[in-house]
């Protein structure tokens, strides 16, 4: 019998629409599959993340996606440099899914001189601890449903095993970026150039 929690906010909105409409004592099994066919045809494909990164972080991505597209002549954005980092992230979870290895993996890659991770938390807290705050440019970025759900579903799974401070999907997409950008820059990650051509140029 599917548990309904119910410690979560609309930082996982996408994750409490679904396991309301399955958990509802009044919805019968006809009525949880005609809900599930209403979702796919009716609800939003994509879901948007808004989240903040430092302008310099900002500005080598835009640079490196520039880089993508001049040699594979496919318009590679932002946008699709998220997604491909999303994925990847996500292979990882199939493949090893412990929560307390993947928790401190994401910590461990939180560079917080770089970006600010849990800007909503940090900003009820004092600073005094903290460096300081470098300038940041807020973003959105849509995430197709099936990306969304997955990135949801396991994020709440971790605040419920491991009763940590919550990671959300903003938070991944924060730490997964900025930590990408850094390495690369940093000459850590080489591959990593020639691996997205090659994605977008295979047949």
């Amino acid at each position: 019998m599917l548990k309904v929690i119910g410690m979560y906010n609309d930082r996982f909105r996408l994750y409490e629409s679904v396991i309301r409409r399955h958990s509802s004592p009044q919805s019968s099994t006809f009525g949880k599959l005609f809900g599930g066919i209403f979702d796919k045809v009716f609800s939003p494909n994509q879901h948007v993340y808004t989240f903040r990164i430092p302008t310099s972080v900002y500005l080598r991505t835009e640079m490196f996606c520039e880089d993508i597209t001049e040699e594979s002549e496919y318009d590679f954005d932002v946008a699709d440099l998220i997604n491909v980092l999303i994925e990847d992230f996500l292979r990882g979870i199939r493949r090893n899914p412990d929560p307390e290895y993947i928790y401190r993996g994401l910590v461990s890659r939180d560079h917080k001189k770089a970006v600010i991770i849990n800007h909503h938390i940090y900003e009820e807290r004092s600073v005094s601890k903290c460096t300081p705050t470098p300038n940041l440019m807020e973003l959105s970025v849509h995430l197709e449903r099936r990306q969304a759900l997955k990135l949801e579903i396991f994020l709440a799974d971790l605040y419920e095993v491991l009763n940590e401070e919550p990671v959300y999907v903003e938070d991944v997409i924060e730490i997964l970026l900025c930590d990408f950008i850094n390495s690369y820059k940093q000459g850590l990650i080489n591959n990593a150039f020639d691996e997205i051509i090659k994605h977008f140029t295979k047949s």
